[in-house]
């Protein structure tokens, strides 16, 4: 009868498993018909590398050998690190979407047929003029801005220039719009058997200024 079993590499030479000293050549522990059927990826990179498989026979003295299982326990094991594995490469994909969103929020968005800079200081001069703008608009003062643009001038009112900072908030809802959409993608394979799944959500497709 298999026995269940938790276990890490030994050194070749010494003998000797990570928890007690440096595996510079890793090898399989010496337990009878040791046959490997998983390893904790999840917790990668790790100082002593989990593994799980099935042997003839375990001796508690065996250098390596971390734990025999029950099958219940074992299997509890290869779920709960399915379900690690899954949790793992959804964060990374969220975390790939974020950085998306935040190079979209920086591109040039369409106004008035030119492209318009977003990056962080554009956006703020374009945030400022608009507030000087609806301030001129309250106090019914006259208001002009010549606006460098794509290598184009836009002569822009108060109006204009208010319709621009509108423009601007819609190209980043846009990206925030896309950002949501990818992440209820993600978070939507809940069935660690769907992983596979993952790769077919384009982190890179549906952003706002993206070239085609």
């Amino acid at each position: 009868m298999s026995l269940h079993v938790r276990y890490t590499y030994i050194d070749r030479d010494s003998g000797l498993d990570g928890a007690s000293g440096p595996v510079a050549i890793p090898t399989e522990p010496a337990l009878p018909g040791l046959q490997f059927v998983f390893a904790r990826e999840s917790q990668y990179p790790a100082v002593v590398p989990e593994l799980f498989g099935t042997c003839d026979a375990a001796p508690a003295d065996t250098p390596g050998l971390l734990a025999v299982l029950s099958e219940a326990e074992f299997e509890a094991a290869l779920a709960a690190e399915l379900a690690a594995r899954l949790a793992v490469a959804q964060a990374r994909l969220i975390e790939q979407i974020e950085i998306e969103r935040r190079t979209a929020e920086r591109r040039p968005f369409a106004f008035r047929g030119v492209l318009v800079d977003a990056d962080p200081a554009s956006a703020l001069r374009i945030l400022a003029r608009a507030e000087a703008a609806r301030a001129a608009l309250v106090a019914a003062e006259p208001f002009a801005v010549r606006w460098e643009a794509s290598g184009t001038t836009l002569d822009l009112d108060a109006a204009g220039v208010q319709d621009m900072a509108v423009a601007l908030a819609a190209h980043h809802e846009a990206a925030h719009a896309n950002a949501r959409a990818l992440k209820a993608a993600v978070r939507a394979i809940t069935d660690p058997a769907d992983i596979d799944h993952l790769t077919d959500i384009d982190v890179f497709a549906g952003w706002p200024g993206a070239a085609s």
